[in-house]
C-alpha cells in the first residue's frame, strides 16, 4: 500500500498521521540519500571542469607540437629579386631543402604549337565539297611520335572535322572552331597542342602508312589545302629542324646471323642521309660499295660514337636496324633522322633537301620507318601563328632546356615555373616565421590555460568558496610543472666565440628566455618575436636541439643477399643505377660512359673490381662493402660468396633501380629505395610533450583520474538508489503497520464509546427512576 495512501491515518489516534511518516522518511533521506546526492553533484562538478580543462590542456599541446618536431625546423621560403607580373620565374622549394641562392635567366618559355586554317561561312560547312561522291580522304597528325589518321569524305563538315581530330588525338591536339568576327568568313579551325615544347609540335602528313611506309594521298592533299595547309615535304630550313624520329619496321634477311653484315647495301646511288643528337647534325654517305657492317662503323665513326646503327640479327640471319644514342651522347640525347642533306653540307646554313634515294635506303634497304612529320609552307605565319617552342634558361650559368615551363628536375624538392624572358634572383631561406607563429600561440593557449586553472583550483578564505578542482592533488602541481619545464636550462652542443671571434665547438647553457620567452608577475608569459628571430638566425641547427633534441639522422644500412662472383658479368642494358645525395649514378657503365663489364681471375678479384668500380664513381658519404661469408655447400666444401653493403649516417634518401633478374641473380640486391629518419632527442618542447602527454594520454593521471570519477560516481548512484529502496519500503511497512494500529484503536474508541453510552444510558434511568 503506498505511503499516505489512506487519508484517514490518525484519525483514530490522533498520533499515528501520514503527516509525521512523512517527516521521519524526509529525516531519513536527509540523513542518508542527501550525502549521495552532494558527492555525486561534486564529482559532476570536478568532471566537468576537468573535461574544459583536458580540452585546453591539449590546445596547449598542439601549439607546442610543431615546435618540438625537428621537421618544423625543415621548412623553407623563397625570397625572390622581382615579384609579381614581372618576374621571369617563380620558385617553390619543399622541406628540407638545401638552403642556396639560385640565378635563374629565362632565354624563351616553352609554348604551344598552334595552327589556324583559312576562314569559312560556318561550322557546318563542308570541308572539301569537290571530293568525289563516295571518295574518302586520309590524312595524318603527328605528335609527339604518335600518329593519327583523320579519315574524311565530301560530306565532312568543320565541326565534324574538329570533334574528330580531337577523339583520335585524345585532347592532345586539340581543336576548336572560333568566330574571329570578320565580316566575311567568320569562323577558322584551330588546332593547338596540349602540351608545350617542341617534342609536342604538331606535324601534317598528306596520306597514311601503308605496312609501315608512308603513302601519300591525294585527295588528302586537296584537303589539307583547302584548308590553307599546304605541307612542306622538302627544301627545310636550317633553324629549328631537327628531323624526324624513326622506329625499325621491317626485318632485312642477310641470310646469315654472322656474315650478314658483310652483304653489300645493293643501292644503285650514293646518297646521303643526315642525323641528329642533342644540338648536332652529322652528314652520313651512304656508298654503292659498301657492306651494312661499313655504313655502322661509318655512322659511328663521323658521330664520334654519338649515335650508333644497332643491328639485332637472329639465327636465321634477319636484322632489325635502328639509330640510338651512342656512348659519347649528351645524357638523355634522343637521334633523330632525315632522309636527305643539308645544301652545302651540315652547318653551312643551307636548307636541307629530300633525297629519295636516301628515303629507299632507310625504308627498304635498312628497314627503318622514318616518322614524316611536315609542317605549313607559311613564309608569312598566317596559318602557323605560334611555333612550338622548349623553355631556354640557365640556372647559375648552367644553360638548360625544358619541355614545359614547369621545371621539377633542377633540384629534389624544387620546382622552377619560367614565365617570361629575364633574370631573377631566388634565396632559399629557413622558415622561422612559422615558428615564431608557433611560439605566439604557445603563449596564448598557455595563458587561457593558466588563467582557467586559477579559477578551478581557487580558494577565497572569507567565504569558504572553491573551485571545482581546489585540492585535487593531479591538478595541483600542473602550473608548476609547466613552468619548470618552459623556463628549465639546459647545455646543448654548440659552439662559443674564442678570444680571435673564432667558433670553437662547447656546451652552450641556454633557455627559452633567450629565445624572448618571460613571464609577468601574474604568471602568464610573454613574447618578443624580434629577440626570436635574432636567435634563431645565429645557429638553426642548436635551436634544433635545443627544441626538438634531434641527435642526426638514423644509420641507413643495406645489406644484400650472397652472391658467388664465379663468373664474369656484362652490366650493359641492367639499368643498374643508385641514387644518393639527389645525384643519380648509371652504374651500367663506367665513369667515363662505355659499357661496363666485369672480369677476373677468380671470385676474389671479381669482387675487387666490383667494388672499385661502385667506388670509381665518388658517391660522397656513401660507404661501400663487399662482406665475406665463408660457406658449406651440400658436399662439405667450404666457398667464399660475398655480399654488397652501402651504409650512410648523411640522411640522404637512397635508391637502387635496374632490372629485376640482374640486380637479384648478378648482385643479390632488389629495386630498393630507403629514406632515413630523424632521431628524437629530449629538447624542451619535445620533454613538455611528454608531460602533457602523462596528463591527457590513454593512462595520462588526468585521463586516470576522470576515471576514477566515472567509476565513483557510478558507485555512488548504485548505492543511492539502494539506499532509497531500504527507505522507501521500510515507511510502507510502517505505513502497513500504522494502519493495522488505526483498526485496533478505531474498534477499542467504537468499544469504548458503546460503553461510554450504556453508561451514560444507565446513569439517565437512575436519574429519572
Amino acid at each position: 500500500m503506498a505511503l499516505g495512501q489512506l487519508g484517514s491515518l490518525g484519525i483514530a489516534s490522533n498520533v499515528l498521521t501520514s503527516d509525521l511518516i512523512n517527516k521521519m522518511k524526509e529525516l531519513d533521506e536527509s540523513n542518508q540519500i542527501k550525502p549521495y546526492d552532494t558527492k555525486i553533484e561534486i564529482n559532476t562538478a570536478k568532471k566537468t571542469a576537468l573535461t574544459e580543462l583536458t580540452t585546453k590542456l591539449s590546445a596547449f599541446k598542439t601549439a607546442i607540437s610543431s615546435l618540438g618536431d625537428s621537421t618544423a625546423f625543415s621548412n623553407r621560403k623563397v625570397d625572390a629579386s622581382v615579384t609579381g607580373d614581372n618576374a621571369a620565374a617563380s620558385l617553390d622549394a619543399a622541406s628540407g631543402v638545401n638552403i642556396q641562392d639560385l640565378l635563374v635567366t629565362v632565354e624563351q618559355i616553352a609554348k604551344n604549337d598552334v595552327y589556324q586554317s583559312k576562314g569559312f561561312n560556318k561550322d557546318t560547312d563542308m570541308i572539301a565539297p569537290n571530293l568525289p561522291s563516295g571518295t574518302k580522304a586520309t590524312f595524318t597528325l603527328v605528335q609527339n611520335d604518335k600518329e593519327y589518321s583523320i579519315e574524311v569524305d565530301s560530306n565532312t563538315t568543320f565541326r565534324e572535322l574538329a570533334d574528330k581530330i580531337n577523339n583520335a588525338t585524345g585532347g592532345n591536339i586539340q581543336a576548336k572552331i572560333i568566330n574571329t568576327g570578320e565580316k566575311t568568313n567568320p569562323y577558322r579551325l584551330t588546332l593547338t597542342s596540349k602540351e608545350t615544347g617542341t617534342d609536342n609540335a604538331i606535324g601534317f602528313y598528306a596520306g597514311t602508312k601503308s605496312n609501315g611506309i608512308y603513302q601519300e594521298d591525294s585527295n588528302a592533299v586537296q584537303v589539307l589545302s583547302s584548308l590553307g595547309w599546304n605541307l612542306k615535304t622538302t627544301d627545310f630550313a636550317p633553324d629549328n629542324f631537327k628531323g624526324f624520329s624513326s622506329s625499325s619496321i621491317n626485318k632485312i634477311n642477310l641470310g646469315s646471323s654472322t656474315t650478314g653484315l658483310q652483304t653489300s647495301l645493293g643501292i644503285a646511288q650514293d646518297t646521303k642521309f643526315t642525323v641528329f643528337v642533342g644540338e648536332e647534325a652529322f652528314e652520313i654517305e651512304a656508298k654503292t660499295t659498301d657492306t651494312y657492317q661499313d655504313l655502322i662503323d661509318r655512322v659511328d665513326q663521323v658521330t664520334g660514337s654519338k649515335v650508333q646503327l644497332s643491328a639485332a640479327g637472329n639465327v636465321k640471319g634477319e636484322f632489325n636496324f635502328s639509330f640510338s644514342a651512342g656512348v659519347n651522347a649528351p645524357n638523355g640525347a634522343t637521334v633523330t633522322v632525315f632522309d636527305g642533306a643539308q645544301d652545302g653540307g651540315v652547318g653551312s646554313g643551307g636548307n636541307f633537301q629530300t633525297d629519295a634515294n636516301a628515303s629507299s635506303l632507310l625504308s627498304n634497304t635498312l628497314g627503318i620507318n622514318v616518322v614524316k612529320k611536315y609542317g605549313v609552307d607559311d613564309p608569312n605565319g598566317e596559318y602557323h601563328i605560334k611555333q612550338a617552342q622548349n623553355a631556354i634558361f640557365t640556372v647559375d650559368g648552367v644553360k638548360m632546356t625544358r619541355q614545359s615551363n614547369e621545371v621539377k628536375d633542377i633540384g629534389t624538392g624544387l620546382t622552377l615555373t619560367l614565365k617570361t624572358a629575364g633574370e631573377i634572383n631566388f634565396s632559399i631561406k629557413q622558415d622561422t616565421e612559422s615558428l615564431s607563429t608557433a611560439m605566439e600561440e604557445l603563449v596564448e593557449k598557455y595563458n587561457d590555460l593558466v588563467n582557467y586553472l586559477s579559477e578551478v583550483t581557487k580558494y577565497d578564505t572569507e567565504t569558504g568558496t572553491s573551485g571545482d578542482l581546489q585540492g585535487v592533488s593531479e591538478v595541483n602541481n600542473i602550473r608548476t610543472n609547466l613552468v619548470s619545464i618552459l623556463f628549465q636550462t639546459q647545455t646543448v652542443a654548440g659552439t662559443i666565440k674564442d678570444e680571435n671571434g673564432n667558433d670553437i665547438p662547447a656546451n652552450v647553457a641556454v633557455s627559452l628566455q633567450d629565445f624572448g620567452l618571460n613571464m609577468t608577475e601574474d604568471g602568464l608569459l610573454t613574447f618578443t618575436s624580434s629577440e626570436f628571430t635574432s636567435k634563431m638566425s645565429e645557429d638553426i641547427s642548436f635551436a634544433e636541439k635545443f627544441f626538438a633534441g634531434v641527435s642526426g639522422f638514423e644509420n641507413l644500412n643495406y645489406v644484400g643477399e650472397q652472391i658467388k662472383l664465379d663468373q664474369d658479368i656484362d652490366f650493359k642494358d641492367s639499368g643498374f643505377k643508385i641514387t644518393f645525395n639527389e645525384t643519380t649514378y648509371d652504374l651500367s657503365k663506367t665513369v667515363d660512359g662505355k659499357d661496363f663489364v666485369l672480369t677476373g681471375a677468380d671470385a676474389a678479384e671479381r669482387a675487387r673490381k666490383l667494388l672499385e668500380h661502385i667506388n670509381s664513381f665518388g658517391i660522397e658519404d656513401l660507404n661501400v662493402s663487399l662482406e665475406e661469408v665463408s660457406v658449406t655447400d651440400a658436399q662439405g666444401q667450404k666457398t667464399t660468396q660475398y655480399a654488397l653493403k652501402f651504409d650512410s649516417d648523411n640522411g640522404s634518401d637512397f635508391k637502387v633501380e635496374g632490372k629485376d633478374d640482374f640486380l637479384k641473380d648478378k648482385l643479390g640486391l632488389s629495386a630498393t629505395q630507403l629514406s632515413p629518419q630523424l632521431e628524437q632527442g629530449t629538447g624542451v618542447f619535445a620533454k613538455l610533450n611528454d608531460y602533457l602527454k602523462g596528463l591527457t594520454g590513454t593512462d595520462g593521471t588526468l585521463t586516470l583520474y576522470e576515471q576514477q570519477l566515472t567509476t565513483e560516481n557510478k558507485a555512488l548512484q548504485d548505492s543511492k538508489e539502494k539506499t532509497q529502496t531500504s527507505i522507501d519500503t521500510k515507511y510502507e511497512t510502517l505505513e502497513e503497520t500504522w494502519i493495522q494500529y488505526e483498526l485496533i484503536i478505531s474498534k477499542i474508541n467504537t468499544q469504548a464509546q458503546a460503553v461510554n453510552a450504556m453508561i451514560a444510558s444507565m446513569s439517565s434511568s437512575n436519574s429519572n427512576s
